[in-house]
């Protein structure tokens, strides 16, 4: 099996060597979608982590909230 492998990298780096311009094109046009990919589920990340910060921020502000609200407003007697 090593030799099967041994004998396609000979062949692929000969045609590497000889045609360096087009390999790297046929390269670039193999691996472009995962570029394209890549970037997408990046921007898509970002917008999830945004829109959890902003979650927390607003959850934050809403618990300080009460907390100091919490004195205020009618009192109700037990008894």
């Amino acid at each position: 099996m090593l030799a099967i492998f041994n004998t396609w990298f000979k062949s692929l780096s000969d045609y590497a060597i000889n045609n360096p311009s087009q390999f790297l094109f046929t390269v670039l046009l193999i691996l472009s979608p995962f570029f394209a990919l890549s970037a997408f589920l990046s921007w898509k990340l970002a917008k999830h982590l945004e829109k959890e910060e902003k979650r927390k921020k607003s959850k934050e502000k809403m618990i300080s909230n009460i907390k100091s609200n919490a004195g205020c407003g009618p009192r109700v007697k037990k008894d």
